[in-house]
């Protein structure tokens, strides 16, 4: 009788136990929409494994500690009585941005009619041949890589540092760090 009693409520324990969904460790980086866009820097790199790769070296010559997990990277800085701040830990994920600019607005019937903003699939398709990464189908050509921040635990002021040289590394290193692995390329 207990044994049976023990048994069902094991069973509601684990359908109610919640689990992590298969795609949350995918071979590729997720694909935002416009109304996901808070907290996300925006890069001028197309290659998000270049994007992970240099992400991860900056942050460990800072000090910071990082796992990578597919295309997230898990931080943890630890408290520094110097600083007076307390530790924080964070995540960082790697994710590909849908394209904003002309072709996403709604233009005037004049410019329907004449057909300035049709795009060939295969003239898209061609150029993500070309530059060697592997995207999805919902993603253009002229989609950028990402990166989300994400506060997980602990002091904010720690993370407002964290994330301000996440934003320095963005606007500055990957930039001139692509320039030259294109120029690389190219020769």
């Amino acid at each position: 009788m207990l044994g049976s009693l023990e048994r069902s409520l094991h069973k509601v324990r684990h359908v109610l136990t919640p689990k992590k969904p298969l795609h949350s460790i995918s071979s590729g980086p997720v694909v935002l929409n416009n109304k996901e866009l808070c907290n996300v820097s925006t890069t001028q790199c197309k290659d998000p494994e270049f994007v992970i790769a240099e992400l991860s070296k900056a942050l460990e010559k800072k000090g910071i500690v990082c796992t990578r997990k597919g295309f997230r990277l898990k931080g943890c800085l630890e408290p520094n009585t110097l600083d007076r701040l307390g530790g924080c830990s964070f995540e960082l994920e790697i994710c590909f941005l849908p394209e904003l600019g002309v072709q996403q607005l709604t233009p005037a019937k004049s410019i329907l009619k004449r057909g300035l903003f049709n795009k060939s699939l295969t003239n898209s398709k061609s150029i993500n041949a070309s530059e060697g990464v592997d995207r999805p189908s919902e993603v253009g050509p002229g989609s950028l890589v990402g990166i989300r921040r994400k506060r997980l635990k602990g002091d904010s002021w720690c993370y407002k540092r964290v994330c301000e040289q996440v934003l320095a590394l963005t606007s500055t290193g990957l930039q001139a760090k692509s320039r030259d692995k294109l120029l690389e390329s190219s020769v």
